[in-house]
C-alpha cells in the first residue's frame, strides 16, 4: 500500500473518531450524573456509529456496572471505556480473512444503503492486493448513482481489475 493511501486512511479514521467523540460529548453535555436516559442516548450513538448492537450493549453494560460502583463517567471517560471495550472485543491481534483453500475465494458484501459497503470492499481489496493476491472487483450495485464509478476509483487506487456491465 502506498504511503498516501495509509495517510488518507488515517485521516479518514481520525475524522470518524472526532465525529463520534463530538456526538458522545453532546450526550454528556449538561448532565452531572450517569442515569438511564444518558446510557440510552449513548447506546443509540454507538449503534448509529455502526459498532453493532452486541458491542454497544457490552459497552453500556460496562458503563452501567461502573456507575453502580460510584465511578463518574464523562465524555472523555466514555471514549476511554469504548476504546477498552472494543480492544477487549476485537482482541489484540487482528484476525485473518478466511480464504478458500483453493482459488477462487469469492467475497459477497450485502447491506443497506449508505453503510460503507463499497468503501469496505475497497479497503479489503487493498489489503488483499498488498499481500499479493489477485483481486477482481465486480460492480453489482447498479441501482445507486455513481456506485460503479466509486468502485472503479477503488480499483485504480488498489490496482485491481474491475468488472462492470456495459
Amino acid at each position: 500500500m502506498s504511503p498516501s493511501f495509509i495517510s488518507a486512511l488515517r485521516s479518514g479514521l481520525g475524522k470518524t473518531r472526532d465525529a463520534l467523540a463530538g456526538k458522545i460529548e453532546s450526550v454528556f453535555r449538561g448532565r452531572p450524573i450517569l442515569d438511564e436516559e444518558t446510557l440510552d442516548e449513548l447506546e443509540a450513538v454507538l449503534i448509529q456509529a455502526d459498532l453493532g448492537i452486541a458491542a454497544a450493549e457490552s459497552i453500556i453494560d460496562s458503563a452501567r456496572n461502573r456507575a453502580a460502583r460510584g465511578y463518574k463517567l464523562n465524555a472523555r471517560g466514555a471514549m476511554a471505556l469504548i476504546e477498552q471495550e472494543l480492544s477487549a472485543i476485537l482482541g489484540a491481534q487482528p484476525s485473518a480473512l478466511a480464504c478458500a483453500t483453493t482459488p477462487p475465494t469469492v467475497i459477497v458484501v450485502v447491506g443497506v444503503n449508505g453503510t460503507g459497503k463499497t468503501t469496505s470492499i475497497g479497503k479489503i481489496a487493498a489489503m488483499l492486493a498488498a499481500r499479493g493476491d489477485h483481486v477482481i472487483l465486480a460492480a453489482a450495485d447498479t441501482f445507486r448513482a455513481a456506485a460503479i464509478d466509486q468502485l472503479e476509483a477503488w480499483g485504480r487506487r488498489t490496482e485491481c481489475t474491475v468488472v462492470r456491465h456495459q
